[in-house]
């Protein structure tokens, strides 16, 4: 057990059976936002905090504002990756389909993202296993630095209303340098510091129903899915200032922004257990909101790990967007966005700091790239 706090660990072991009381319901009340224990999110170290949520599409939600609040704070352009998805080696055309490929949530893409907001000093996780033996995982923690990509890819013509209108597309990235303190790499990379690694491109193939996007005319009958493969490729990242519940489990952070108001489908004492354990003590960790006494009282159900909520979601014939469950996810996304950042700024025009974000040469290019993927196979064919 990390937990270092005897009180909070005695919570804890209650919280496992479904056996808390109402003493250690009044101590976690104690961590809400707005309690004179709990400073401002704006301020640190909730600022720079992790925000555990339960569903995936909340989490992409609340970290693309983020990304964008942290763009206008440097005062640079944001900056997007654009996925490449093809169907038999084709491109895809049809500018209807292409959005809605484009706003899937990357759990359903096996994991690479449409749309990568990315900004120099943001956190990021892998979600692909790139060098095992590396320590290059799924899961690992790493700070975006900057991106390489084709000069000549980039577009200002809007993909998205949820970035300002000022935003760059790169629709042809390279790969990303990224810096990961906990890697197996031995040795520097050709022109690159120290931790700083490139991250390639991946390819993966994801099903998806394409019914709502037909004419009326050419749809299946009888409620017959009308499903297409599509082959993905992306940078394996995606922002990391928000993390799922069941993205969290195992990891010790140093604090943690976490909400314990259940959605109504989630029944499982793990909802709950999961996210508490983050840290070592009670007070690093904050409570976003208030929550029911009965959420401790849960009885413990099948010891499986607990999974990201997503099935269960309804999506609307014709637009890839979801309906949030009655009111408790987008709830919380206003709650952070007014905790917070203004948004109000969003789409003012940025003139100030270039962006640190740089294209190399060719030459340099190749280098780092052929000393990556000579390191990166070395590694992977040892016995």
């Amino acid at each position: 057990m990390r937990t270092e706090d005897v009180q909070y660990l005695q919570l804890l072991e209650r919280l496992r059976n479904g056996h808390c009381n109402r003493d250690d319901y009044e101590l976690l009340l104690t961590r809400v936002v707005g309690q004179p224990s709990v400073g401002s999110l704006r301020a640190s170290p909730w600022n720079k905090a992790p925000i555990l949520v339960f569903r995936n599409e909340v989490r992409t939600q609340l970290n693309n504002k983020a990304v964008i609040y942290k763009a206008i704070e440097m005062g640079q352009r944001l900056i997007v990756c654009v996925a490449q998805d093809t169907i038999k080696g084709k491109q895809i055309e049809d500018p209807t389909l292409i959005k809605k490929l484009l706003e899937l949530s990357d759990s359903k893409t096996e994991h690479l993202p449409g749309l990568l907001p990315l900004v120099p000093g943001m956190p990021v996780i892998l979600t692909q296993n790139i060098a095992i033996e590396l320590g290059l995982i799924n899961g690992m923690n790493g700070i975006f630095r900057q991106l390489v990509y084709e000069e000549e890819s980039v577009s200002t013509e809007v993909l998205s209303d949820t970035f300002p209108n000022n935003t760059q597309y790169i629709h042809r990235p390279l790969y990303a340098l990224v810096e990961i303190t906990k890697s197996k790499i031995e040795c520097n990379l050709t022109s690159l510091q120290s931790n700083l690694v490139p991250i390639p491109l991946m390819e993966q193939t994801f099903q998806i129903n394409i019914t709502d996007v037909l004419p009326k005319d050419k749809r299946p009958k009888s409620n017959r899915k009308a499903t297409l493969s599509i082959k993905r490729c992306a940078l394996p990242l995606v922002p990391a200032y928000c993390i799922t519940t069941h993205k969290s489990q195992g990891q010790t952070l140093n604090n943690v922004v976490i909400d314990l108001k259940l959605p109504k489908e989630n029944d499982d004492i793990a909802a709950i257990y999961v996210p508490l354990p983050r840290v070592k003590r009670l007070a690093d960790l904050v409570i976003l909101r208030h929550f029911d006494y009965q959420v401790l009282l849960i009885k413990p159900n099948l010891p499986a790990p607990i999974a990201e909520s997503t099935d269960d979601l309804i999506v609307n014939q014709g637009d890839s967007r979801v309906n949030l469950d009655d009111g408790i996810d987008s709830e919380i996304i206003t709650l952070v966005n007014h905790l917070s950042n203004d948004a109000s700024s969003i789409n003012t025009p940025l003139t100030s700091k270039p962006s640190s974000v740089t294209i190399p040469t060719s030459t340099q290019h190749s280098t780092i790239r052929a000393a990556a993927s000579s390191n990166y196979m070395a590694h992977a064919t040892k016995k």
